[in-house]
């Protein structure tokens, strides 16, 4: 016999009672996935934790706009920290608090080596940095391209290395029909987590 789904009043009152204050903060207590949010599960949805206090305290979320932080703390849940933003402002309220992407930001050159100096960046609007040497070298690959006649593909800087730093080496390399590259480690390490989360949730249930 299936489980009668919860009403959104008993949602809510379970929500909030997986919350404790810290400071101005309310800190998620439930559960928290591998990058840091919070998450929870409402009528066979899976909500991540801000945008469901969003949702409880202000309604809906309209499409494609996305739960930003005042406070920067991903577990915080505090309406009053919440707002909301675009993709693109959500990257940039991100690149002025100085945390966008740490990882990202801390890296002196781009994939295929080249030094993220001032003079060889280029910063696209949404915050994003990108090496000026590979799109020289990826433009110049696609006006070869168009010279000897073949198909004028979208440009693409090919890595040798992807966004985690495993080397795409022929072994390593799942090739998609529509062309895009993934790599094997990653895909293996994404599908294990997943399914570590698949458990924990319904072990949880």
């Amino acid at each position: 016999m299936a489980r009668p789904r919860r009403t959104r009043e008993q949602f809510a009152a379970a929500f909030w009672a997986k919350t404790e204050p810290d400071g101005d903060c309310l800190i998620w207590r439930g559960s928290v996935l591998n990058n840091g949010y919070g998450h929870t599960m409402y009528q066979a949805r899976k909500l991540l934790a801000h945008r469901a206090a969003y949702e409880l305290a202000h309604g809906p979320i309209p499409p494609k706009m996305e739960v930003c932080h005042r406070c920067d703390r991903r577990l915080c849940v505090a309406p009053a920290h919440l707002f909301l933003g675009t993709h693109a402002e959500n990257l940039r309220d991100m690149s002025e608090k100085g945390r966008a992407s740490r990882w990202q930001a801390e890296k002196d050159e781009c994939v295929n080596g080249h030094p993220f100096s001032p003079d060889n960046t280029h910063v696209t609007p949404a915050g994003y940095r990108e090496c000026r040497t590979c799109r020289r070298e990826t433009k110049a690959r696609y006006r070869m391209r168009q010279a000897q006649g073949e198909s004028a593909a979208p440009l693409k800087i090919m890595r040798e290395t992807c966004k985690r730093g495993h080397a795409l080496t022929p072994d390593n390399t799942y090739v998609a029909p529509s062309g895009a590259r993934t790599c094997r480690t990653c895909k293996r390490d994404y599908t294990r987590a997943r399914q570590r989360r698949n458990y924990a949730t319904r072990k949880a249930a």
